[in-house]
């Protein structure tokens, strides 16, 4: 529906009407389209029972991560947008001594955390700014934002070095799923010491093909 549409059938201003969705935008409930139309957003989209299909995606996602530490030894999760956070819905630690410390629960802002800027680098820019509405205002970082993302689309991962935590680098890889827009992320972290260029290119390889993974385990969910 357009924005006139929404305000005519809800019975308020247009500003008003402009207002709500942002905030529903921001939460998840509405995705703004290209077209600057709105339709129903990830927390709809993914279905009803949207707790119920959480708790399934985490279980297809253990496995997973379980093969993606095990074979890069640093500490995976798997992160879900909340509104314009993501959320560490699912993690498993590293074995080395030192490693990222998994604190399922944490949350961080979408635009510096390698999971979010992977969902986001999957979405229409119209929905990217709504969903970060809450946070980012300013027109230089949002244009470098947008910058970025484009490059998180081409090279198919997003990077977080040092942004959210001193001494920490993450990659994350989008989880296309089949039936809505993106909303989760599988991602893996390790300490700056041992994330040379070459290691980086090598963890980001690992990523994309547990995400890869993950999301063909999708449409096999109840």
């Amino acid at each position: 529906m357009r924005l006139i549409d929404v305000a005519d059938h809800v019975g308020v201003a247009r500003s008003t009407a402009h207002r709500l969705l942002a905030t529903l935008v921001g939460r998840g409930f509405v995705a703004q389209l290209e077209n600057r139309s709105y339709s129903a957003g990830p927390q709809l989209a993914i279905g009803t029972d949207y707790p119920s299909r959480i708790a399934q995606l985490r279980r297809a996602a253990e496995p997973v991560l379980a093969s993606l530490t095990a074979h890069t030894e640093e500490t995976s999760s798997l992160q879900i947008l909340d509104g314009a956070f993501v959320t560490f819905s699912l993690l498993v630690e590293s074995p080395h001594v030192l490693r990222v410390a998994a604190r399922t629960g944490r949350r961080l802002p979408a635009h510096r955390a390698s999971g979010g800027k992977a969902i986001l680098g999957a979405r229409p820019w119209p929905q990217v700014q709504a969903i970060l509405d809450p946070l980012v205002h300013d027109a230089d970082q949002l244009a470098l934002l947008r910058r970025e993302l484009r490059g998180v689309r081409q090279r198919g991962f997003a990077i977080n070095n040092q942004a959210t935590e001193p001494g920490v680098i993450g990659v994350g890889c989008v989880v296309l799923s089949p039936d809505g827009p993106p909303v989760a992320a599988v991602c893996v972290a390790a300490p700056t010491l041992r994330a040379s260029r070459s290691r980086v290119r090598m963890l980001a390889a690992s990523t994309i093909a547990a995400a890869t993974d993950l999301a063909d385990r999708l449409p096999l969910l109840p």
